[in-house]
């Protein structure tokens, strides 16, 4: 049974050549930015985390007030769970990163064939998809989780008067691009579906 390919017109070999290096090179910065990150905390033995502050009154004049309630919370001598609650969501990140890069990448390498609008595109679309949404979620909880526990081993240390929060944020961004990878995957299965319809009448 002879295979139709139908070639994909304006695309050219230095456009794929740069679009599969840009992947590829995503993929290796995240493990490389992640390893070197690692190496550091349990090397230095010191985390940073963005932190929460009851207001603080930085300085006033006539008609104003400036006061801050955001901060950075530094832990020198970190104990290795408290590196390890920073070290999580950074490994979750750089998995969840290269996972969905990896699934673009055997998307992007099906265009040398002509052939985008396949299923196993759209599966591969949805698998990105869905690291991004899971993974991300996870990631985030894992972030928010060490935040909070971070901030009160702070509160700890600074005693009574001290002006942190226990608080922390989901971050949200790989919501949005999750849903835009099931658009996307959706978009294939549907071209997928109208491509065998019109090879089947030909």
């Amino acid at each position: 049974m002879s295979t139709r390919v139908h070639r994909v017109t304006g695309w050219d070999r230095p456009s794929q050549i740069m679009l599969e290096g840009l992947l590829v090179a995503v993929m290796l910065l995240a493990i490389v930015f992640g390893a070197v990150t690692l190496i550091t905390l349990f090397t230095d033995r010191e985390v940073a985390v963005p932190v929460a502050l009851t207001e603080q009154p930085l300085g006033s004049a006539s008609g104003a007030t400036l006061a801050t309630t955001e901060g950075e919370l530094t832990l020198t001598e970190a104990t290795t769970g408290q590196v390890l609650l920073v070290a999580a969501p950074l490994v979750l990140g750089t998995a969840v990163v290269t996972g969905a890069a990896y699934c673009l990448l055997l998307v992007v390498r099906s265009l040398r064939t002509g052939t985008p609008f396949h299923r196993r595109n759209a599966r591969r679309l949805m698998t990105a998809a869905l690291i991004v949404l899971f993974g991300g979620v996870v990631a985030g909880m894992a972030d928010t989780v060490g935040t909070m526990a971070l901030a009160m081993d702070g509160q700890e240390l600074l005693g009574d008067g001290s002006p942190l929060v226990a608080s922390a944020s989901l971050p949200l961004a790989f919501v949005g691009i999750g849903l835009l990878l099931l658009c996307l995957a959706e978009f294939f299965r549907r071209g997928t579906q109208l491509a065998e319809d019109v090879e089947g009448l030909v």
